[in-house]
């Protein structure tokens, strides 16, 4: 809250903006609700999910940013809010002030997913504001984060997201016995036994022990001779909820079934504890909001890796990033010795005719690339980019290009 501000909670300050007729005071008001109330309640929940702090670097940057004007749409946002409230697009920060591991570059992603998506929708609600959740409005950022969250472990943990689906649907479904429910904590899920609902969190020894070492605990919770990869699922949880005796999180009975199960993800790309850090461009080479290249000693392993790492990205994201540079990049790939037009053509999966007829309109605003795509929406491609820059710094990380 800023200084002189009198103190809205976050149902007072949604309805402020879903009132106000005026686009411009509705931004400021809609700036306010993202920055006091929606960013901390999405930090707490992947906090406490993911063991990172998304919001760590722009706390540290906090007092150089009190306004700034957004890369995508133009707008001045004059709160020292980490996300644009009219497109959702993320604040970018100088890597080199704040080095990041990986998993605070995926939850930094997460993140603005997760913001990217409420404010497309408290716009919606802006232009229709009987459909606002003014009443539950903590439960529902919530469960967008959640759900935000079970996307990207979709896409990276396909084998460990189909056995959570496998879960949700047997702890969900009625005549099983089972329930799940929301903890006293933001995202925390527990389940256990229906006639559990509604308790707390367990807290025993056979608890600590389950999330140290499941094989252990399968092995006293089981009928001797057992072996739980012959189980049905609702046999297993049914000895193991019996013999936990309370309520168990659902990440932490997700994580001990995946391990006794033995089903485990190779990750998208292997990163050692040495390249667990920040890019560092070579010299000569920067990499900016959007995507610049000038001359360097570096330049052209750094741009062949550029090149390696997009043919990695699905196909949208890959249209999403490209698109929008300006035509000096994608030469950048012909004169370092990447591939030539007809190459560029294969990555973007289109004819040489229609590449050649691209090139004279680069670069294409996100309403362009959003009708290429038959995206509904330009804060779409926005979402899109942004995966793919992050995707891109992951890439150029396991090739060597950080700090040593």
């Amino acid at each position: 809250m800023m200084a002189g501000q009198p103190f809205y909670g976050g149902r007072e300050l949604l309805a402020k903006f879903l009132e106000e007729g005026n686009e411009g005071r509705a931004l400021q008001w809609l700036e306010r609700f993202l920055h006091e109330f929606a960013m901390p309640l999405i930090n707490a929940v992947l906090r406490r999910k993911l063991e990172v702090d998304p919001l760590r670097r722009w706390r540290e940057r906090k007092a150089d940013i009190a306004s700034w004007e957004c890369p995508e749409c133009g707008t001045e946002v004059k709160m020292p809010a980490i996300a644009c409230p009219f497109c959702g697009t993320w604040r970018q920060f100088a890597h080199h002030h704040s080095p990041l591991t990986t998993r605070e570059l995926d939850a930094e992603e997460i993140f603005g997913d997760a913001m990217a998506a409420l404010i497309e929708r408290l716009w919606q609600w802006w232009g229709n504001p009987d459909a606002a959740p003014l009443d539950h409005l903590p439960q529902y950022i919530v469960r967008l984060t959640l759900n935000t969250l079970a996307n990207h472990w979709r896409q990276q943990f396909p084998n460990r997201h189909r056995l959570r689906n496998q879960l949700l649907y047997l702890l969900e479904r009625q005549g099983k016995g089972f329930a799940l429910w929301d903890g006293n904590l933001p995202g925390e899920q527990l389940c256990g036994f229906a006639e559990w609902q509604g308790r707390p969190r367990l807290s025993s020894e056979r608890y600590g022990r389950w999330c140290i070492d499941p094989n252990w605990c399968a092995h006293e919770a089981l009928p001797y001779g057992s072996d739980p990869k012959t189980m049905t699922l609702t046999e297993l949880l049914t000895h193991l909820f019996r013999w936990l005796g309370g309520p168990i999180e659902l990440d932490d009975l997700l994580n001990g079934l995946a391990e006794l199960l033995d089903i485990h993800d190779l990750p998208e790309m292997h990163l050692t504890d040495e390249t667990e850090r920040v890019i560092e461009m070579p010299d000569g080479v920067e990499m900016t909001g959007e995507f610049e290249l000038v001359g360097g000693e570096q330049a052209n392993e750094f741009v062949q890796s550029l090149w390696e790492g997009l043919w990695q990205l699905p196909i949208q994201q890959c249209h999403a990033f490209l698109l929008h540079q300006e035509r000096e990049v994608w030469e950048c790939f012909t004169q370092h010795g990447c591939g030539g037009w007809r190459d560029i053509a294969r990555l973007l999966e289109m004819s040489l005719t229609e590449l050649e007829g691209l090139l004279a309109h680069l670069p294409l605003s996100d309403a362009e690339i959003a009708q290429r795509l038959n995206l509904p929406h330009r804060q779409k491609v926005i979402n899109l980019r942004n995966a793919a820059k992050n995707r891109l710094i992951r890439w150029l990380k396991s090739q060597g290009i950080c700090r040593p």
